[in-house]
């Protein structure tokens, strides 16, 4: 298994302007999730379901016998929306099999989002959303990357811009790959399938407005599909075609719809209406009536001189606005998708009141007077994520699930900001840079560092297990009750175990260590698997034995440690001795530690006793200075 792991977006995302529904549980309650899998099992998951999705496109088959032989890299270009990204990455995930991870390569300015590249390995690097700025110095990281690859076997599928104005590809032309459009109707079908919706292959293929989907981005067919999926829930009687027909309307003018019915809004008020109907879909009428006359206020409008009572009632206000409440009575708009058309709108063509917007939908998620249940705060805090996310409002929202995350109680929805943050397409990268930023910065209260190490280990770590694992690692040392979920993390893989003791022993051997990563490190190797090499265990020991803390128990927790090994503990005492480096106080100081321990209550008979594990330690201390064991003395200078 390699490094970052590739796969579809997990966590709440949304590709298009339809409403998305998923609940965190809301102010006061955690993230609610299953509990936390192995990184490497949950990437396959997203593969899997990646490809159940996948058509493969005009020129795939030569992407994918490239991509067969190690060594080989393919450089994968193609028009925008033609699904080049997933392309490469099926080609990888063909390539590598089901018991082979694919490692990306992070486009980062960090040298420490790099990750550990061995023999073997399978390489994304996805350039295809890089600025025009950073062309030179994209190009010079697949430079170096083509030339490692090579040199170690390593198969690598890198995704280029669409346009490559002023890179040279001539040179490479044996690796470069064009990728074509696939078949929307079959990529139709295949997405139909995954969401559920049936059909009648014959009345989807005289669908007149097929056409339509002919020329949109390869996103945009699975965002058709998903609405279709919707429409069935709102009406399933309307029957596969009127499905289709629901999905195609909302896919394409609703935007369009949206700015007309803003400009017949002949006021402030009604308009504060439309926005708060959109952002609280699913709640109350009272709700609505509550939180509207909030952002009113929010945006300085002038109170409405005309008595409330002689104003029209919030049904015919909603009516005006293509909206309704419901059997359930709840808010609802008529059109499919139609609340995420006014939100966009909203966000995108009042921009001086973004601010204003924001802050009145931070006070709604808190909803300090309970107008909205937790289903419904959840939706205004996801709505308001996707919106400051669409429009490159990050800084909002990072400063949001800082100061969200330092408060116990909205701990939920300060992860719930980064979880959206960190599965965006486009800003995932910013929302990991943050992270580095906030785990590096100093001391962190609990609450912070728990949400920063939840969504490390269960939202960053499937996608990107190195970035995971190094944010954690700077986390566990400021943070202890975080610890493990670092530990946790790089026992799920042979690569992360291996970073992890690395960047321990790089610490242990700084001038001045952190004291906090002797503990990590003997948590580490309490039980250390046998394919670890001696030499890195050895060199950690090393840096404890360095360290200005007090050793007594972790020579005794090794020693415990060694009663349970198959080889009697051979493997354990040999490193301790070695790393000692025939130091002959460290080694003095090993026979004390050893008399005592050996003298302390056994509480596990079963195993091989104290006192000959301290025995056959002492021969080794002896064998390390040189000293044979006397005669009829079969422990050495004996304890």
């Amino acid at each position: 298994m390699s490094g970052a792991s590739i796969g579809t977006a997990q966590g709440p995302t949304n590709t298009g302007s339809g409403d998305q529904n998923i609940i965190i549980g809301g102010a006061g309650a955690q993230w609610t999730r299953k509990p936390a899998k192995d990184p490497r099992s949950v990437a396959l998951d997203q593969r899997l379901m990646l490809s159940a999705r996948f058509v493969p496109p005009p020129g795939f088959g030569r992407l994918q016998d490239g991509l067969a032989e190690p060594g080989r890299v393919m450089l994968v270009t193609g028009p925008p929306g033609s699904g080049r990204r997933t392309a490469a990455v099926m080609a990888l995930h063909k390539a590598a099999g089901r018991d082979r991870g694919l490692v990306e390569i992070p486009f980062s300015d960090n040298p420490e989002d790099r990750p550990d590249l061995a023999k073997g390995d399978f390489w994304l690097l996805d350039l295809s959303s890089i600025g025009p700025d950073a062309g030179l110095k994209a190009w010079e990281l697949l430079g170096e990357l083509m030339g490692q690859a090579e040199n170690l076997k390593i198969r690598l599928a890198a995704v280029l811009p669409s346009v490559t104005d002023g890179l040279d590809l001539s040179q490479f032309h044996a690796n470069v790959m064009e990728i074509s459009r696939p078949r929307t109707l079959a990529v139709l079908r295949r997405h139909l399938d995954a969401e559920g919706v049936p059909y009648d292959p014959v009345e989807l293929r005289q669908f007149k407005r097929l056409d339509g989907l002919a020329t949109v981005a390869m996103r945009e067919v699975h965002r058709f599909a998903r609405l279709a999926a919707q429409a069935r829930e709102l009406n399933g009687a309307a029957g596969v075609h009127g499905w289709l027909l629901a999905a195609f309307a909302a896919l394409g003018k609703r935007g369009e719809e949206v700015a007309r019915k803003v400009a017949t809004l002949d006021s402030g008020r009604k308009r504060a209406l439309f926005l708060a109907a959109a952002m609280l879909e699913g709640a109350r009428p009272e709700a609505l009536f509550q939180h509207s006359e909030a952002l009113l206020k929010r945006v300085e409008h002038s109170p409405d001189e005309k008595p409330g009572f002689e104003r029209a009632d919030l049904a015919e206000r909603l009516k005006e606005l293509s909206a309704e409440v419901g059997e359930d009575g709840r808010i609802r708009f008529k059109e499919l998708a139609y609340g995420g058309a006014v939100r966009s709108h909203f966000w995108t063509y009042f921009p001086g009141f973004r601010d204003e917007f924001g802050t009145w939908a931070a006070e709604a998620v808190q909803d300090r007077r309970g107008y909205l249940g937790p289903e419904d705060r959840t939706r205004v805090l996801l709505r308001f994520t996707e919106e400051s996310l669409r429009t490159g409002e990050l800084n909002v929202l990072q400063q949001l699930a800082g100061e969200w995350a330092d408060d116990p109680a909205l701990g939920g929805e300060a992860r719930a900001i980064l979880e959206q943050g960190l599965t965006h397409e486009q800003h995932g990268s910013d929302f990991r840079g943050w992270i580095y930023d906030q785990v590096t910065k100093g001391e962190l209260k609990s609450a912070p560092a728990r949400v920063l190490a939840g969504v490390c280990s269960e939202v960053m770590a499937p996608s990107h297990p190195e970035q995971a694992l190094v944010r954690l690692h700077h986390l566990a040392r400021r943070a202890p009750e975080t610890r493990g979920r670092l530990l946790g993390l790089a026992r799920s893989e042979r690569r992360l175990y291996l970073r992890l003791l690395g960047r321990l022993c790089e610490g242990l051997e700084r001038p001045s260590p952190w004291v906090s990563d002797v503990g990590i490190f003997l948590e580490l190797v309490e039980s250390l698997p046998g394919w670890v090499p001696p030499a890195e265990v050895r060199r950690g020991w090393q840096g404890v034995l360095s360290a200005a803390v007090p050793k007594a128990d972790r020579v005794n927790a090794w020693l415990s440690a060694a009663r349970q090994e198959r080889d009697g503990g051979e493997r354990l005492m040999r490193i301790l001795v070695e790393a000692a480096d025939r130091d002959i106080d460290v080694l003095s100081r090993y026979y004390l530690l050893a008399r005592r321990w050996a003298t302390e209550p056994d509480g596990s008979p079963e195993l091989p006793s104290r006192d000959e594990v301290a025995r056959r330690f002492c021969r080794m201390i002896d064998r390390a200075q040189g000293i044979g064991p006397l005669v009829g003395a079969a422990g050495g200078r004996g304890l």
